[in-house]
């Protein structure tokens, strides 16, 4: 039927249709879903792009913290200026060292905080045209490559802030642009003050040993003579610059090469090896660790000194140099020379005396017992000088004799409490007592005078005792009071009147 084939033509076209859509939209299906992956790759794409940029972000802000705790934490001034000299960044230390409010310091000219000092030198040399800048900081810079210098900086009120060390360099764009300055100035103030007062104190200790009356040298580690003070010029007739950077400080004392005591020292020698070298002797000094110190006679200056030396060490207690003082003993040594003579002489004396005699110290300990005495006592010298025992040859037991009442300013009563029998003072002799007494343990008359002796300051420092026995003046005189009282009994027995007269027509007897 025409219909039925209609319909039929009609249903074909329609399936077509319909099959073509399907392909249409499987082809729609498949772009989109290709669309859809690709829209998930570029959001994926995307947000790890936005996690990377949070990351540097983050990184970008923590590296700008960690920047401002660094700048805040130096110590050191840290300034930037644009190129025009005019300050754009500043650290915390900038602002404090200088005086400054924080953010105060921004949009300031740098060349105020120079000094005029300063300004005047950097200006030297620089042309009459500036090429870079108005700021004659940077202008300098510009001409002489970067800057490191040491000077003041001004504060904000124009009062000095210290001594730097400043160093200033540029800094340019990616492009090579110039951008402008960076200065760094590291405050060595306490350093500055610490260098001076060394040298005041080096100053100070030149002044105070070429003062020195006591002649003194000082060597450094290489031997070298690095000071000779005025009082070793003097000494030696040798001016300090033709000794000084020498090691020909032997030349004073001997007549060929050979260590003086500040070279052992300086060495570090033990004391045995160095006496070896001093016959006379070298002695450590008590309480001074490796303070030596002697006396000799030198023959080339044909003087008597006196000489110590001591090492000089740093602060990590090495050795670093060491000095030398000496003391010209001539005039002391020739005085005790003449003192010695003098004594040996007063010892002779004393000892060949033919009156005993002894002398004792302010320890009362006796320091002269004459052969007199020996004789007269029977006690030797040897056995007596050094010690207290002066009493024994004369008593039982230990007791003070008058010289050591002397020699104690004993008061008369605490005398005649030791001497019944009475003690004297000489007229026109003060405290030159004298006395006589029987001593027992002798069995002798002894006639005693003491006397003090005194230093030329008036200072009782001795005392001396004599001893003369009279014992057979004392039995003569007790003979003839014997004698005299039989006479007056057979004149006063006479039955005949007698009265007898002394030359001076005195009566001394009238009988019965």
């Amino acid at each position: 039927m025409p219909g039925r084939d209609h319909m039929s033509d009609n249903n074909d076209c329609l399936l077509k249709e319909i099959e073509a859509l399907r392909h249409v939209v499987a082809n729609r299906d498949h772009t989109l879903l290709s669309l859809t992956r690709r829209m998930d790759q570029i959001i994926e794409t995307i947000q790890v792009e936005r996690n990377d940029l949070d990351h540097a972000v983050k990184r970008e802000r923590e590296l700008s913290r960690f920047v401002q705790q660094v700048l805040a934490s130096m110590q050191d001034m840290l300034i930037v200026t644009n190129p025009e000299g005019v300050i754009i960044q500043a650290n915390p230390a900038a602002y404090r060292k200088l005086g400054f409010e924080p953010e105060t310091l921004l949009g300031v000219a740098v060349d105020t905080l120079l000094p005029s000092e300063a300004l005047a030198t950097y200006e030297q040399g620089l042309p009459a045209q500036r090429t870079v800048s108005a700021s004659t900081w940077v202008e300098a810079i510009a001409c002489r490559g970067n800057i490191q210098k040491e000077h003041r900086l001004l504060k904000q009120d124009g009062e000095p802030a210290g001594f730097f060390q400043v160093g200033a360099e540029f800094f340019y764009s990616p492009q090579g642009r110039f951008e402008g300055v960076v200065i760094t100035a590291s405050d060595f103030t306490e350093r500055k003050r610490a260098e001076q007062a060394l040298v005041d104190s080096e100053s100070w200790l030149r002044r105070l040993l070429d003062g020195s009356p006591i002649p003194l040298f000082v060597i450094n580690q290489n031997h070298q003579l690095i000071y000779w003070n005025h009082a070793c010029e003097a000494m030696t007739g040798i001016p300090a610059k033709q000794m000084v950077g020498t090691r020909d400080h032997w030349r004073t004392f001997y007549n060929e090469p050979r260590p003086c005591l500040v070279d052992w020292v300086l060495e570090n020698a033990c004391l045995s090896e160095i006496v070896q070298h001093y016959p006379a002797g070298i002695r450590e000094r008590e309480l001074a660790e490796r303070i030596l110190e002697g006396e000799d006679y030198f023959p080339k200056p044909g003087k008597w000194l006196y000489f110590t030396a001591a090492p000089i060490r740093d602060n990590q207690g090495r050795i670093v140099a060491a000095m030398e003082s000496v003391q010209d003993m001539t005039e002391r040594r020739q005085a005790e020379l003449a003192l010695a003579d003098n004594e040996t002489r007063l010892h002779h004396m004393l000892d060949g005396s033919p009156i005993p005699l002894f002398v004792i110290n302010r320890e009362h300990q006796v320091t002269h017992w004459n052969r007199a005495c020996t004789a007269l006592t029977g006690v030797t010298a040897g056995q007596v000088i050094g010690t207290c025992q002066h009493w024994q040859p004369f008593y039982d037991a230990p007791r003070p004799i008058l010289v050591d009442l002397v020699l104690e300013e004993a008061q008369q009563e605490e005398i005649n409490r030791h001497y019944p029998a009475g003690i004297r003072e000489r007229e026109l002799a003060e405290r030159f007592l004298e006395g006589e007494t029987y001593l027992s343990k002798l069995g002798k008359w002894l006639y005693f005078t003491a006397a003090p002796i005194h230093d030329n300051q008036g200072r009782l420092i001795a005392a001396m005792e004599s001893l003369q026995d009279i014992t057979e003046r004392k039995e003569a005189e007790l003979a003839l009071a014997d004698s005299e009282i039989r006479l007056r009994h057979m004149l006063d027995g006479s039955p005949v009147p007698l009265f007898v007269i002394n030359r001076e027509h005195q009566v001394t007897h009238w009988n019965r």
